[in-house]
């Protein structure tokens, strides 16, 4: 019993881990960079959470809604301001964009903390916290709805990416960028739209932890650090990685949450990760390279 309901949290974790892996992706194909900011817009997405269930009575839809206009909003402005005018002056773009992304979530997380507080605050769950007998487990609604609303969204960006024009142009520029803008296509508003989907999945997965993680500027970072693990341990640069390393690392923190304790989730994952690169650096079903470069952008 206590192993099969740790399955099913895992499982739920993973959706989450999935999703923010996928953001973390995105933006490493895009640009060859990774964003730190997108700690600061997860945790945007709980205290929107918290203020329009707990101050507005509003509905999850409308709160989703929010949280992928603003999370869409912050990526746009994290590429323009932070990573195009170093892209256009620096050639070791990499290290400068991880700094200069760090300060500005290290900023954002101190204001949010003075103006809303560094204490946690609860997200009441957006449905009953009833549980639901499935093959005699008592499975929390809660963990249902986030496993639907994650396989709904990465099916979706999936079917997006793969079956439509915009899908194309974006798969051309991430394989080639020299020879998409031969082609006439605008890289850099292609990155600019991955940053925006980046920071829209970054702002749903905010509210979608918020019931569990509570409200607080501080709240997004046990839930990053499993999805870089979930990224580093499934392949940088790698969509199957993403997916198969989400599911990895929630089923490993749902079952050493629920044999051992929670506070052996953390070191449990580290050394899962320390092995697997060790043996393999370009993790599980990555590329080799900075990030996975050789399958996405050169860096």
């Amino acid at each position: 019993m206590v192993i099969a309901l740790s399955i099913v949290a895992g499982l739920a974790s993973a959706s989450i881990y999935i999703l923010i892996a996928l953001s973390f992706n995105i933006l490493l194909a895009a640009s060859g960079v990774f964003n730190f900011v997108q700690a600061s817009i997860i945790m945007s997405g709980t205290i929107l959470a918290y203020w329009m269930t707990v101050a507005w009575d509003l509905p999850l839809l409308a709160c989703l809604a929010a949280a992928l206009a603003v999370g869409g909003l912050a990526g746009a402005v994290t590429e323009f301001a932070a990573v195009t005018p170093i892209a256009r002056r620096a050639t070791d773009k990499v290290e400068i964009v991880l700094l200069t992304t760090l300060g500005i979530s290290l900023a954002v997380d101190a204001v949010v903390a003075l103006l809303f507080g560094a204490d946690p605050r609860h997200v009441p769950s957006y449905v009953s916290e009833d549980p639901i007998s499935i093959a005699g487990l008592p499975v929390r609604p809660l963990y249902l709805l986030m496993i639907a609303i994650s396989l709904v969204t990465v099916g979706v960006l999936m079917t997006v990416v793969a079956r439509t024009s915009l899908g194309r142009t974006f798969r051309i520029t991430l394989e080639d960028p020299d020879g998409a803008a031969l082609l006439g296509i605008n890289v850099r508003r292609v990155v600019r739209w991955a940053f925006v989907m980046a920071g829209a999945l970054a702002g749903m997965a905010g509210v979608l932890i918020a019931p569990i993680a509570s409200a607080s500027a501080f709240t997004s970072l046990p839930f990053v650090f499993a999805s870089f693990a979930a990224m580093a341990i499934g392949g940088f640069g790698s969509v199957t990685g993403t997916l198969v390393g989400g599911g990895l690392v929630g089923l490993i923190s749902g079952l050493s949450a629920g044999l051992l304790q929670p506070a052996w989730t953390g070191p449990v994952l580290l050394a899962i990760l320390v092995v697997v690169l060790l043996l393999k650096p370009a993790g599980l079903l990555g590329a080799p390279g900075l990030f996975g470069a050789a399958r996405s952008r050169e860096v």
